[in-house]
């Protein structure tokens, strides 16, 4: 009686062990435990009975998972350099600049950008899109207008395709010189469009190509040039070989006048 009643006691030790060193996994979903065991031992010389009685809560330890949360590109201050561009038939790349708390983000690393409608007239989009601890996305837009055509005033000097235009009244213009001191040849068109609008060369200024010894060949397109509207200094010291073509309806008119420009060996040819 008195070892099987020990063995009892043994058995029921284990079992108060085993439950005070289970732990809950941190997944799973445990809720308090109470385990209650009753044994009695009756010694040799006595009947009488010794009860006890043991209660164990388990109460499952709280767990935390850390995470980590995105930020809203929306939360960001996002601008352009600009709401509105001029039409050039290309695509208009407006600056973005993305700020959080102040600091300036990174482009292709805490954002990307996309365009849409950004060629021609009308509303163009920039979408924003965050990338890496930045997620979700915001749409900027802007517009694309007719460029505005400023008309060039008296005296403006413009250069196209590497030559040099005085603007004069009335739509007129004169050839001014070349960009480049050492041209060898020259073509002086008959008219040219500055910002849209069009300008008849009526004349050749003194600057032209005077002290020009490399030139050769000057071929005149325009048929608006006049006697006082080409300078007498224009080819001079200029190369004695120097062949000018002109319209063919104006030879007989501009071999007069060319010859007094500064250079009477250069000789006059149809175009």
């Amino acid at each position: 009686m008195f070892k099987h009643s020990k063995t009892c006691i043994y058995m029921v030790i284990v079992l108060l062990l085993l439950e005070l060193f289970s732990f809950p996994t941190p997944n799973s979903n445990v809720k308090a435990v109470t385990l209650t065991t009753t044994w009695s031992t009756s010694s040799p010389t006595s009947n009488a009975a010794i009860v006890s009685t043991s209660t164990l809560e388990a109460t499952p330890s709280s767990v935390t998972t850390a995470t980590t949360d995105a930020i809203d590109i929306n939360t960001c201050e996002c601008s352009l350099n600009s709401s509105s561009f001029e039409y050039t038939g290309q695509e208009i790349l407006p600056v973005v600049t993305v700020k959080y708390q102040g600091n300036t983000l990174t482009k292709d690393t805490d954002y990307s950008l996309s365009y849409k409608n950004n060629v021609n007239l009308g509303v163009g989009e920039v979408t924003i899109t965050g990338i890496n601890k930045y997620n979700n996305s915001k749409t900027l837009k802007f517009s694309i207008k007719e460029a505005v055509k400023t008309l060039p005033t008296p005296g403006d000097l413009v250069v196209i395709n590497n030559s040099k235009y005085r603007i004069k009244k009335n739509g007129k213009a004169y050839f001014h010189k070349s960009a480049n001191k050492a041209i060898i040849s020259q073509v002086i068109p008959k008219s040219i469009e500055v910002n849209g609008y069009t300008f008849k060369i009526t004349g050749i200024s003194g600057k032209a190509f005077k002290n020009n010894n490399n030139l050769k060949l000057v071929k005149i397109k325009t048929p608006y040039l006049t006697k006082g509207s080409v300078s007498s200094n224009s080819f001079k010291n200029t190369n004695k070989k120097l062949v000018i073509k002109v319209p063919s309806n104006k030879k007989k008119l501009y071999k007069k006048i060319l010859k007094n420009v500064g250079n009477s060996k250069l000789t006059v040819k149809s175009l």
